[in-house]
């Protein structure tokens, strides 16, 4: 059977010995901070190597089965991973092929829509 999914699309779903369930998501989706106001949940990105300026590549993405938020994968500016909460996250796009773990948000933009004009992703 072909798969329905365009050649970038790249989704793995493991399950682990205990039971959980572990979904990678596509491996070229970046995302920016927008920290919540409210300081919940933690940890807080902005307080922990994370800037609003900077879009992050999502290295993966794990669900806890006590909570219904997803935290997401990310090597924050000091090189450190970090799971954020997908509260604190906006969307920047998909940038198939790259493999950087940070660009700024102004290139991470630029580079996105010579992809949609070159048709390697949708918009």
């Amino acid at each position: 059977m072909k798969s329905r999914h365009p050649k970038w699309c790249d989704v793995q779903v493991q399950t682990l010995e205990s039971g959980e369930i572990v979904l990678t998501l596509e491996n070229s989706l970046y995302m920016r901070i927008e920290q919540l106001p409210s300081g919940v949940p933690t940890p807080l990105p902005l307080s922990n190597g994370f800037n609003t300026n900077t879009a992050y590549r999502a290295l993966g993405m794990f669900n806890p089965s006590e909570t219904s938020d997803a935290y997401f994968i990310f090597s924050n500016d000091r090189d450190e991973v970090w799971f954020i909460c997908n509260r604190h996250l906006r969307c920047v796009g998909l940038l198939p092929g790259s493999t950087a773990l940070r660009m700024s948000i102004g290139t991470a933009e630029e580079r996105i829509r010579l992809a949609i004009r070159q048709g390697e992703v949708c918009q």
